[in-house]
Parts: structure tokens; C-alpha cells; sequence
């Protein structure tokens, strides 16, 4: 039976329970895509393949509808953001996050090779489909026009992505499901979901999800994953710019090959152990909080 959001330790009624309704968040969202989605169509004969502007549907279809919902619903319960959001940890231990960053940069690397390795042997249509395909955006290139047109880009990645997907997946989430089927339950279905919509990258994505849910627990608020989410998403960001305001297009994957498959396997080798570590963490900190509350005076 699920545990109330309240009773695993928050001092008045927290604002995302078990009876707070997320069918009004993907409410949200799904009316702003089908009204984005009507307006292009009234107003562009053919919509251009372009990156910049799937960027701007993604801010202005799910990012935009999804902090509204939660400033509202925040607002019901009378809780300012940063008190929901939570201080930033007081011990400041830049160079273990550093290298937390650099570990899941690498695991990213490690499933790009090893994930398109494993679905081109499986499917090579199904490769092409999600690793060959060059992004295309509107000409010209390597315009001030261009650059400017790119920059929604950098904009959801390095500001919106890891804003809005910590409040929805580290916070909302895993409060709603955490009350209602418990804290296991709530970090594997959140981190699956976060996972899914990252494909082709889903495991990388999945493990990321548990290491950021680890952190929230262990820095006592979701500002670190926050911060270090938008880190993770910098140098690939930098890199997308790069790539489209001057070549035009970004580079298409044409398989691993037998040296990369090794070097996926190193990274692989060298780069979990840390975010293994992170989630035990977590899990261990946030299993004696459950006990400690629990046994306290007036407890259920």
C-alpha cells in the first residue's frame, strides 16, 4: 500500500501526493502539441526538416505547458518554487561531481557504440532509421541567420531540458508514484519513461535518470541534478551549435566497427562504477530516512 508524500518526512502537506492528478500535466502538454502542431499546418505548406524548429516545438510544447502546470500546482499549496526545488548542498564537492559529469558523458559515448552495434546487427533498417539520418536545417549556412535560428537549440538543451525534466521525473513523479506504490516503484517507472523518451539512448538515459533520482535524495533537493544535468548537456549542446550554424547539418552515425566497439567496452568499464555507486548511495540514505521516520514518535 502506497505511503502519503507527507508521511515520508515533510512537515505540512507536501505539493505532489498520491491523489494529485498527472493526467493535468499530460493534459497540458498534449492540448499545446496539438495547437502547435494546427498552427504549423494552417501556416506552413511543407515544414522544413529542421532541428531549430522541432527545438522550439519541444519549449514551447512540452516545457513551457509543464513548469505552468507546476507553478500551479505549487500555487495551490502555497510552496514558493525554491522551497519545492530545494537548497543547494552546503559541502561543496565539485570534484567528485566533475567526475560524475565526465562518467555519464562517457556512458553516453559507451551506448551510442554499443547500442548501434547491437541494432544495426539486429535491424539495419532500423539503424539508418535512428543513427544514420543527418538532421537537415534550413539554408543558408553558416549565417548569422543560421546561428540565431540554432540557438532554441542550446536553449532547451543547457536551460530547459534539465529544468523541466527534474522538476517532471526526479520530482513530480516520483513523489506521485513514490506515494502511491513506494519509492522502487517510483524511481524504475520514472527513469523507464525518462529513459523511453531519450531513444535511441534508452539504457543510458535509464541510468541516468536513477543516478540524478539518487542525487536528489543526497543533496536534500532537486538544485544539484539540476545543475548537474545542465552540465551534462553543455558540451553536446555546444557541440549540436557547432555543427549546425556552420556545416548545416549534424554528423551522421555510420557504425562502430570493431576498434570503437573495444573503446565502448572500456568506457563502459571505467565509467560505471561511480554512477553504480551514486544510486547505492542514495538508496541506502533515503532507505534509513524511511526507517528513521517510521520509528519516530507518532508515526504510522
Amino acid at each position: 500500500m502506497g505511503v502519503e508524500h507527507e508521511d515520508l518526512g515533510a512537515a505540512r502537506p507536501w505539493p505532489f501526493h498520491a491523489r494529485t492528478r498527472l493526467r493535468g500535466l499530460l493534459g497540458w502538454c498534449l492540448a499545446s502539441l496539438i495547437a502547435l502542431a494546427i498552427l504549423q499546418a494552417a501556416t506552413l505548406a511543407e515544414p522544413p526538416d529542421d532541428p531549430a524548429l522541432d527545438s522550439s516545438m519541444l519549449l514551447l510544447g512540452f516545457q513551457l505547458p509543464a513548469l505552468l502546470w507546476i507553478r500551479r500546482e505549487l500555487s495551490r499549496t502555497r510552496t514558493r518554487a525554491r522551497e519545492y526545488v530545494g537548497p543547494f548542498p552546503a559541502r561543496r564537492r565539485v570534484g567528485i561531481w566533475t567526475l560524475l559529469v565526465l562518467c555519464l558523458m562517457g556512458l553516453a559515448i559507451a551506448d551510442v557504440i554499443l547500442a548501434g552495434e547491437a541494432v544495426r546487427a539486429w535491424d539495419p533498417e532500423l539503424f539508418s532509421t535512428w543513427y544514420e539520418d543527418e538532421a537537415m536545417p534550413a539554408s543558408p549556412y553558416g549565417t548569422p541567420q543560421r546561428w540565431l535560428a540554432v540557438l532554441p537549440i542550446l536553449l532547451v538543451l543547457v536551460v530547459g531540458a534539465p529544468v523541466v525534466e527534474e522538476l517532471v521525473f526526479r520530482g513530480v513523479l516520483v513523489d506521485v508514484l513514490g506515494a502511491r506504490h513506494g519509492r522502487a516503484f517510483a524511481w524504475i517507472c520514472s527513469a523507464t519513461i525518462f529513459g523511453l523518451l531519450h531513444a535511441p539512448n534508452v539504457l543510458n538515459a535509464i541510468l541516468f535518470g536513477l543516478v540524478m533520482s539518487a542525487l536528489r535524495v543526497t543533496s536534500g533537493g532537486l538544485l544539484l541534478p539540476i545543475a548537474l544535468h545542465a552540465a551534462n548537456n553543455v558540451l553536446p549542446g555546444l557541440l549540436v551549435l557547432l555543427e549546425l550554424g556552420g556545416a548545416g547539418q549534424v554528423s551522421a552515425s555510420d557504425g562502430a566497427g570493431g576498434a570503437s566497439v573495444v573503446l565502448g567496452l572500456v568506457l563502459l568499464a571505467l565509467c560505471l562504477p561511480l554512477p553504480l555507486r551514486v544510486i547505492a548511495t542514495g538508496w541506502r540514505r533515503a532507505a534509513a530516512e524511511d526507517a528513521e521516520r517510521a520509528s519516530a514518535p507518532g508515526e504510522q
